[in-house]
């Protein structure tokens, strides 16, 4: 439970202690995010192709139950307008277009933008004619979406630095809901297990989680619903993958690994962490798990209500 506070003052936050209690929920979302290392560009841009080819693919998967559109679906009014604020491939943009929902899908990467026309382009064409696809990083692109019934961000909120600019911007945005996805803990089970044996002395990569998310809320009066569940595409059997070199090659990619040594080192380290199951392999890790935030735009409590949630 949160301490009771007065508007502007320091919050207790969900996993945080010590020092942490000091700073504002804000504050610390953006000290994290602009304290995280960085990776040269061409390393970043090759950690982003994977990335696209990964999300391609497990949107090629029956995604029509999955959590977050559940909450989407369920938001939605007579007009049945979403904006896909990060959409990258699409995963979710054709889902929702496919249900009769017209989507404005924001992405900053050309690649994820090329994913998604090619993909869209394999749509019925009334599927396809449902998209607008919009160039640019949320919020900077807000001008150019109309509002919605409904603004969903899927595991994109990490990146922005200012939490609750995005926020207020899905705010004047959304009519009826806002919807976010963010990972419950740090990063996949398994890279947690194998960070220490190819960095004894870099920390594993930060950042923020639903811990962090949810004080960020309560610090502006939100109280919304959360739903938490496996991962995306993860399973309840673990994360999967087609054949040992894929989970080698998108494990090093994780991992931020550069050279043939030390895939070779990572291909014997996944002896005993990977075990074969039908015709994937998977991890004997738990899946990671994702959190569904939910609100209803401009609704607030008080700051004691809040503070007390």
């Amino acid at each position: 439970m949160l301490q009771e506070r007065t508007p502007g003052a320091p919050v207790s936050r969900l996993g945080q202690t010590g020092v942490d209690g000091l700073e504002s929920a804000a504050a610390l979302w953006t000290n994290i995010v602009s304290n995280r290392e960085r990776m040269p560009a061409g390393e970043r841009g090759q950690r982003l192709r994977g990335m696209a080819q990964r999300l391609r693919e497990a949107g090629r998967r029956d995604l029509g139950d999955a959590p977050l559109v559940r909450a989407v679906l369920a938001g939605l009014g007579p007009q049945r307008s979403v904006a896909d604020l990060g959409a990258g491939p699409g995963r979710y943009t054709r889902v929702l277009a496919r249900q009769d929902c017209r989507v404005w899908a924001v992405e900053p990467s050309e690649d994820m933008r090329r994913y998604l026309q090619e993909d869209l382009a394999g749509e019925d064409p009334a599927t396809a004619a449902r998209v607008q696809v919009v160039a640019g990083a949320w919020p900077d692109v807000a001008a150019q979406v109309p509002p919605v019934e409904v603004a969903l961000a899927s595991l994109v909120i990490h990146f922005c630095p200012d939490a609750t600019g995005f926020i207020a911007a899905m705010e004047r945005l959304a009519t009826r809901r806002c919807v976010l996805s963010i990972r419950v803990g740090q990063m996949q089970p398994l890279i947690e297990v194998l960070w220490p044996q190819f960095h004894p002395d870099r920390p594993l990569p930060a950042q923020p989680v639903f811990a962090h998310l949810y004080n960020v809320l309560l610090e502006q009066g939100i109280v919304a619903d959360v739903a938490v569940h496996a991962a995306t595409g993860a399973g309840p059997a673990g994360m999967r993958y087609a054949d040992q070199d894929e989970a080698v090659q998108q494990l090093g990619r994780a991992l931020q690994l550069t050279s043939a040594e030390e895939h070779a080192r990572l291909a014997a380290a996944l002896e005993g962490l990977l075990c074969k199951d039908g015709d994937t392999w998977r991890s004997v890790q738990p899946p990671p798990r994702e959190a569904v935030v939910s609100w209803r735009p401009g609704d607030r409590v008080s700051p004691r209500a809040a503070s007390t949630a």
